[in-house]
């Protein structure tokens, strides 16, 4: 994956000042999944570039990831080639001195508003050229967005969800960086599940000002609540085409079940369906009271993956789960054992059914809890 960063403001070297990075020296750090270089393909006085290249090992993400969706997800994915949250890492570790806005040998620098263009030649965007543009150009950012086709050779198999993005600026070095460690996770997606407030603090602490003041600040902040996926959904239902009667019975909602709202109090039925394994373990009790206490439909459906069917699965490592953002999988007495308390202490009984083919040692592949009252 790839980030240029060029200033045309003379003397454009300063911005070597700037990211802290001599321009004739090509600079590698180190990362958890591989190493981030740091180097320059032009630097004069008119014009400089500084290019930050992240080479990431697909065997090492392999190692590291707790399965997928499918059994060669881990294998067969964009993480090694696209902009992302690894991208996010590797700038807050590179460049972490330029976005704090310090440089000891020029301090009044880092406050100059320099001409300055960034370019991304892969980057996931699940809300499409929409998406960046609403929280790009409100940043004051000029926006140039290809989309990149799926096959070059077939074009009528369509676009990718991926862009090559440029965007330009008069702005403070801090404030560009700053600005796309934050949004690149919008960007990409890839990650659902509860966020703390540290981690939200981590995200948004250095952007406190213009964060607050965006008009998409609620996809910037709920990243994980995934707006990007709402939008997906409206289009798969296609929202927008609906007749008027039809379109007011479907709601599109923004939230995370692990708070209250009341938006989600009235409704007959509740489905979690492979929801609960993505909450960690410690936010499961905030979840039961918004669900179950809070909206309290009359009927609850929560279907989660059966551990025990696991080794039907090839390919799928012993002890290594479906997918990687699951925070357990249970078996098939560890969802009794949570269901039928959590179900009682709200009032529900509740019934257990199998999801699929089962195997008679194993059980099926998924289970379901039908909580009622």
């Amino acid at each position: 994956m790839l980030l240029t960063l060029t200033c045309t403001s003379p003397p454009a070297t300063d911005l070597g000042y700037l990211l802290h990075k001599n321009p004739a020296a090509v600079r590698s750090v180190p990362m958890s999944w591989g190493a981030a270089h740091v180097f320059y393909p032009e630097a004069d006085d008119d014009r400089c570039t500084a290019a930050l290249l992240c080479e990431v090992d697909p065997v090492t993400l392999v190692r590291r990831s707790r399965g997928g969706p499918f059994p060669l997800a881990a294998y067969v994915n964009d993480r090694p080639y696209a902009a992302s949250s690894l991208l996010a890492v590797a700038m807050r570790k590179v460049f972490g001195t330029a976005m704090r806005g310090e440089c000891a040998q020029r301090p009044g620098l880092p406050q100059q508003r320099l001409r300055l263009s960034a370019s991304l030649p892969v980057l996931p965007s699940r809300g499409g050229e929409g998406l960046l543009r609403r929280m790009l150009e409100p940043l004051g950012y000029e926006v140039s967005a290809a989309a990149i086709p799926l096959d070059e050779a077939f074009p009528g198999w369509g676009d990718s969800p991926y862009f090559s993005v440029r965007l330009s600026a008069t702005c403070r070095v801090q404030d560009l960086l700053g600005q796309l460690y934050v949004l690149l996770p919008v960007f990409d997606d890839d990650k659902h599940y509860w966020v703390s407030k540290d981690e939200i603090a981590k995200l948004t602490g250095p952007a406190g000002e213009w964060v607050a003041g965006h008009p998409e600040r609620d996809q910037i902040v709920g990243v994980d609540a995934s707006a990007a996926a709402l939008d997906r959904a409206a289009r798969r239902l296609h929202l927008d085409e609906m007749a008027p009667r039809q379109r007011e019975r479907v709601r599109l909602v923004l939230g995370a079940l692990t708070y209250a709202d009341r938006r989600l109090s009235g409704y007959d039925a509740a489905v979690l369906a492979e929801v609960v394994e993505h909450v960690d373990a410690g936010r499961l009790p905030a979840l039961e009271q918004a669900v179950l206490g809070m909206a309290a439909p009359r009927t609850v459906v929560v279907t989660t993956p059966n551990a025990e069917y696991n080794p039907r699965y090839p390919g799928l490592a012993p002890g290594a789960f479906r997918h990687p953002d699951h925070r357990f999988e249970w078996t098939r007495a560890q969802f009794r054992a949570w269901a039928e308390p959590v179900a009682a202490r709200y009032g529900y009984a509740v019934r257990f059914e199998p999801v699929g083919e089962a195997d008679p040692a194993l059980g099926p592949p998924t289970q379901m809890a039908v909580m009622h009252r």
